[in-house]
């Protein structure tokens, strides 16, 4: 920022400063005026800056783009890997329930069921007479 100086110490003179008080306070304004700034030079500064800052946000909002594309593209990959695999143990399972399916079915219409069912309802019937003889025993105990 400058000073005009002659026109400085001319106010100065018409308020009533004398003319070396003038020149002397011009003098000292103008040494520490040296580093005032302007609205201006502030203005184009600040405009700079958010240049920079665009420039900046606008680089690293590309770079996101790409490892945000890239992340994409993998979990991408590991979904599709899980879904089949999800689909093989779902083909698996299906697989071992039909032959377990298979072998309850066959195992229900054989000859070993019937033989079996047969052998527990007799077993059943035991128990049931021995009960009944506990329980009568225990009557004439009584």
């Amino acid at each position: 920022m400058t000073i005009d100086m002659i026109e400085s110490i001319k106010s100065l003179e018409k308020v009533g400063f004398k003319r070396e008080q003038a020149e002397a306070q011009v003098k000292a304004m103008s040494q520490h005026t040296k580093e005032l700034v302007t609205k201006t030079e502030i203005s184009t500064e600040f405009d700079k800056l958010r240049s920079e800052i665009h420039t900046g946000f606008s680089k690293h909002d590309a770079e996101f783009k790409v490892v945000r594309a890239e992340m994409n593209a993998g979990f991408k990959e590991i979904r599709s890997e899980m879904n089949s695999g999800f689909k093989e143990i779902r083909s698996e399972m299906d697989a071992r329930f039909k032959v377990i399916h298979c072998e309850m079915k066959s195992f229900l219409t054989t000859k070993k069921f019937i033989f079996l069912m047969s052998a527990f309802a007799t077993f059943l019937t035991i128990i049931i007479s021995l009960l009944e003889f506990r329980h009568e025993l225990l009557m004439l105990l009584r």
